[in-house]
């Protein structure tokens, strides 16, 4: 009977890890090109104060 516990737990550990995977390729893209985007602005959290 344990077993079955066990094996159960396992495979909804694994299905709940493969719907975390599969993602929409529009997010991926979206998510790409924020990351481009932030590379760029790096600098633009800087304040520069005039002494």
């Amino acid at each position: 009977m344990l077993e079955f516990v066990e094996a159960n737990k396992t495979l909804v550990q694994e299905q709940a890890n493969t719907s975390i995977i599969q993602s929409h390729p529009q997010a991926y893209y979206t998510s790409r090109k924020f990351t481009e985007v932030q590379e760029k602005s790096e600098c633009f959290e800087c304040i520069i104060e005039n002494q």
